[in-house]
């Protein structure tokens, strides 16, 4: 709360002393190994790419219905993101995500995370929570974590839900060559109707650990 008393009124994040009213303001000034931070809760449709080295600490705070764009070595960590209208809270367009303490909840559509060709995501702790919300028009499948061709995932802690008693579900999902998985840690889970899998892919699946 002393935190939150000392940022100038309607600010939302800042890179190092200086405070920006937008979140995408605080990206596009943070140099490469910056930490963007943010400093309250975010309730907009929030629609922001991040093409730059940087880590993006959440702060405790909520981001809803966001959708963000990885383009380049990313970590988030440490915070929310809660979508009900917006369709993918994490996309990895190119480069490597790193998630450390983030709960993400996606209810809107068939995805909570896409990690697409060519790019890697490493989930350290924290959850996902996929499930089929009010108003969700999706009726083959939905996947927590969805990878593309070309793709490591390694998922070291944490836990992956998908909560689908109506359709199918997939925990982590990549029907294509090359979509490689490694658990090292955590849990995985479906609760979808018949032919739901907790791992579902076409590469390599190598467990080490969790449940």
């Amino acid at each position: 709360m002393g935190t939150n008393l000392l940022r100038a009124q309607g600010n939302v994040a800042k890179v190092g002393d200086t405070e920006y009213a937008k979140l995408a303001d605080a990206v596009n000034a943070a140099q490469a190994d910056d930490e963007i931070k943010v400093i309250a809760n975010i309730a907009t449709n929030l629609d922001l790419t991040i093409s730059k080295k940087v880590t993006l600490d959440l702060g405790g705070f909520t981001l809803s219905d966001a959708y963000i764009k990885i383009a380049a070595e990313v970590t988030v960590k440490n915070g929310d993101i809660k979508n009900t209208t917006e369709p993918y809270p994490l996309v990895v367009n190119s480069g490597k995500l790193t998630v450390e303490d983030v709960d993400i909840e996606a209810s809107k559509s068939d995805r909570a995370i896409w990690v697409r060709s060519g790019s890697s995501l490493v989930f350290n702790s924290g959850s996902i929570l996929a499930t089929k919300g009010e108003g969700n028009s999706v009726t083959n499948y939905i996947t927590a974590i969805t990878i593309s061709n070309n793709t490591n995932v390694t998922i070291n802690g944490g836990t992956i839900t998908v909560d689908t008693p109506d359709i199918k579900g997939y925990a982590i999902f990549g029907n294509y060559e090359n979509a490689n998985v490694t658990v090292n840690g955590g849990k995985i889970s479906t609760s979808g109707k018949n032919y739901s899998y907790a791992i579902y892919v076409d590469g390599d699946i190598t467990v080490t650990g969790g449940a």
